[in-house]
């Protein structure tokens, strides 16, 4: 039968009925047993011999009960059925509580006869009990739950399993997992199931990952634990499987792995960006970091007065803006380098995204396919190449230091790669920063942090004051609190 649930199960009775033993017994007109079956002896020890040709009450039943029991042997004779519950007597004397079912026959020739079914009430109870627990836990379960047999054939499973499949659970029954859900790693999952059919161990926090019907889109894991079914003389039935959905568990500790990748970036950057005064170095050192953990594509610029020696003033809003390309990083090996060669001077228009960013101090975010690179004359094929297959987000980020813009630093990620979450772009914010802290605005500035540098004091490094090493020197120390450079307040 098929319960409210969708799910396909025998109806409880049914299943204690298979699993005690049912006595029958065939009793003639006059009271004498014809027919005494092989459970009946089970349940009452009397063997077949003993049995048939007895007096059935005289067997059976004490003395004071065996008026009551001819009486209604008579009625049911006479064509009454009747079912109950009635003590009969064991062949050591004790009495059995026995669950009768009665009927009227016909023996050969028209003979009436009376047969008796009859099972013993306390192991039937029982297996109702446990039955009846044992459907609560499948239906009332916020887990998912399923059986399979000996073939990894789904026998029986609950509604929270069937519906987080996203099929109905007819769907599932009399077929493997690999033919139900397909998209996800179903031959692993089979494997593991038969070596716990052969050896009896249970698999507990077996994963599985991939998609179901039910959120075809998206990938999502599962934590499933698995164990050998036996009856009691030990003949293997099939798997129990418990299946708990675990996506955001897994998403959070992949996010919380991302996060501790991100601080020991910073922390390494914080060490090996701008450390040596020198502006192509720093550039490099900023592209490196960036690819490939940042970005599949990273080009650094600094304004060609700075290149220049001269002081940097803030960029006008009118003017075009001369940038020369420093470094560049990327992690696609069929990506065009070339085109895009390093110490190119480019000159920005003034409504170009570039200059936005520059003038504004902020990033700017623009879609790959409506940038113009910043290259010489690119053929068609150049230019494709050098955009990618598909529309990515390309990150302009100015170099902002005490204030005043040095350059930028142009970043994006390509092919199928998942966009910038939210915790990349403050990662690629806090090395732009470090590498502008680290880099001097002009060559005043440059011999200044010389002889700053050989004064032992915190604050001689040109890092010092960057928000960016503070944080991740903190996080590498340790440190809960951050020190204040000269002059400040905690």
């Amino acid at each position: 039968m098929v319960n409210d649930d969708g799910q396909r199960r025998a109806d409880p009775q049914q299943d204690a009925l298979l699993m005690v033993p049912i006595a029958t017994a065939l009793i003639e007109a006059d009271g004498r047993i014809l027919h005494w079956s092989g459970d009946a002896e089970a349940l009452l020890g009397y063997r077949a011999d003993e049995a048939v040709g007895a007096k059935a009450a005289k067997l059976l039943t004490s003395d004071e009960q065996r008026p009551k029991v001819l009486e209604l042997f008579g009625e049911i004779l006479a064509g009454r059925e009747w079912s109950g519950v009635f003590p009969v007597r064991h062949r050591d004397g004790h009495l059995v509580n026995l669950e009768f079912r009665t009927h009227a026959v016909q023996g050969p020739g028209g003979a009436p006869l009376v047969l008796a079914v009859a099972s013993e009430v306390t192991t039937l109870r029982r297996i109702q009990a446990d039955l009846a627990v044992l459907d609560g836990f499948f239906t009332q379960c916020p887990v998912g739950m399923a059986v399979f047999d000996t073939d990894l054939r789904y026998v029986r499973l609950n509604e929270a399993l069937a519906r987080g499949n996203g099929l109905p659970a007819e769907a599932h029954l009399g077929r493997r997992v690999a033919e139900v859900l397909p998209g996800i790693n179903a031959a692993e999952t089979e494997t593991m199931m038969r070596q716990v059919l052969a050896s009896g161990v249970p698999v507990v926090d077996f994963r599985t990952h991939g998609r179901t019907p039910g959120d075809p889109r998206r990938d999502r894991a599962w934590s499933a634990s698995y164990f050998r079914l036996a009856d009691q003389g030990g003949r293997v039935l099939g798997v129990s499987a418990t299946i708990i959905d675990v996506t955001e568990r897994c998403r959070a500790d992949a996010r919380a792995a991302r996060a501790q990748e991100r601080l020991s970036l910073l922390v390494d950057a914080t060490a090996s960006i701008g450390t040596t005064l020198d502006l192509r170095q720093t550039a490099r050192e900023l592209a490196d970091a960036m690819v490939p953990r940042v970005a599949d594509l990273s080009g650094v610029f600094a304004l060609e007065a700075l290149i220049a020696g001269r002081n940097v003033e803030p960029p006008a809003p009118d003017a075009p803006h001369l940038v020369r390309r420093l470094a560049l990083a990327t992690s696609d090996p069929l990506y065009p380098a070339g085109a895009l060669p390093v110490d190119s001077v480019y000159e920005l228009p003034p409504d170009s995204p570039y200059a936005r960013a520059l003038i504004t101090g902020r990033t700017v975010v623009v879609p790959s396919w409506e940038l113009v690179p910043l290259a010489d004359a690119l053929s068609e094929s150049r230019r494709q190449a050098v955009l990618g297959d598909r529309p990515r987000s390309v990150r302009i980020t100015p170099l902002v230091a005490r204030g005043t813009t040095l350059g930028m630093v142009v970043y994006s990620r390509r092919g199928e790669r998942e966009s910038f979450a939210e915790a990349d772009i403050t990662l690629g914010d806090e090395l732009a920063s470090r590498a502008a802290c680290g880099t001097p605005r002009s060559p005043s500035n440059a011999v200044c942090c010389r002889r700053r540098s050989t004064a032992p004091s915190v604050w001689s490094s040109p890092t010092a004051t960057c928000p960016a090493a503070w944080s991740a020197r903190s996080a590498a120390t340790g440190s809960t609190w951050c020190r204040s450079p000269p002059g400040g307040s905690r």
